[in-house]
């Protein structure tokens, strides 16, 4: 794959032809269609991971084929310089949700048939004070942790995957197609927009079976919220000169980072109004021995390793965190 600017102008290409007499290790053929058993012609077919000697490798490899593109009759080939037992795929195609195997296919002449399905319409409306915000950016990923959901079972799926973004409309909505069914999706404000704009709540939802469709509702802005306080080492020394606060949203994308000042003080500025985990680090250290306690009604223990979590509702002045530190600080400054 050659990447270019189509800016500057166009790029030229060279094409190499596939060996025809490929070892059988080295390859994988199959078919793309759609629900009704049509080819579909223009798919791309992503290597995924890949299996070999009973080890698994996520992503793609040196030496093998990233992508290939279905032909007419909706078939691909792809190839390797070295033997693999087997492969998992990712097939993207115009008008159709993605497609993920859900097992490794065994490499070699036989035809792998990959089904392709129209996916899920989610839409809904960006408001404030009950009137259409147009030109929002609303971005939309897979859930927290979860992901797949087949007979009832969520997956494993990593937050942040299948990430995709849309600008509403003049009346204020927004829609996301083909949206890959059974799966947890979460929606939530783009980190492009004004943070003068305000942000919606994310919400989370699941996906319909392929073809329907789910109505989000609406997402009200709210003014952004903001948190200021004070560190305090529960030890009684004085804070490192390196330490810093990184508060980030539970479910969402958004992380902000700022230093912590010499008598403790921090301000973290231009927040939604959500649940956030805060956690405490020093910058110029690798350790990951800072509990945090929760020393107000405000903090609770968060599912995250020495971190805190906290419901941010607009303006928290005045926040305590305690610090716990395992074995000797000593002062950074």
């Amino acid at each position: 794959m050659v990447r270019t600017d189509l800016v500057t102008g166009p790029a030229d290409v060279t094409l190499e032809a596939v060996d025809p007499d490929v070892p059988e290790k080295r390859k994988m053929t199959g078919q793309v269609v759609d629900e009704k058993g049509n080819p579909v012609f223009g798919a791309s077919v992503w290597l995924a991971g890949f299996l070999r000697d009973e080890m698994r490798i996520t992503g793609p490899v040196e030496g093998a084929d990233k992508v290939a593109f279905t032909d007419e009759q909706g078939r691909f080939l792809l190839t390797s310089s070295i033997p693999y037992e087997g492969w998992k795929l990712t097939v993207s195609a115009r008008g159709f949700a993605k497609a993920e195997s859900d097992k490794w296919l065994p490499t070699g002449d036989r035809n792998h048939e990959i089904r392709v399905e129209e996916g899920v319409l989610a839409s809904g409306y960006v408001k404030r004070n009950g009137k259409p915000v147009p030109g929002y950016v609303v971005s939309i990923c897979h859930g927290f942790g979860t992901g797949i959901i087949k007979n009832g079972v969520r997956g494993g799926q990593i937050m942040g995957t299948n990430e995709r973004r849309i600008a509403t409309d003049e009346n204020g909505r927004f829609e996301f197609t083909n949206l890959m069914p059974e799966y947890e999706w979460l929606v939530y404000p783009d980190e492009s927009n004004d943070s003068g704009a305000g942000y919606p709540v994310a919400e989370s939802f699941d996906s319909p079976a392929s073809g329907k469709s789910i109505e989000l509702g609406d997402f009200e802005l709210l003014t952004a919220g903001a948190i200021r306080g004070r560190v305090v080492m529960a030890s009684g020394r004085p804070v490192p000169g390196d330490l810093a606060l990184s508060v980030s949203l539970e479910f969402g994308r958004l992380s902000r980072q700022v230093p912590v000042a010499a008598d403790g003080s921090f301000v973290v500025e231009d927040l939604p109004q959500d649940q956030f985990v805060l956690t405490v680090f020093r910058k110029n250290s690798r350790q990951q021995n800072y509990r945090l306690t929760p020393a107000g009604q405000q903090l609770q223990n968060s599912n995250r390793a020495n971190s805190l979590a906290l419901r941010l509702d607009g303006e928290l002045n005045d926040l305590k965190l305690l610090v716990e530190v395992e074995g000797d600080l000593g002062d950074a400054r």
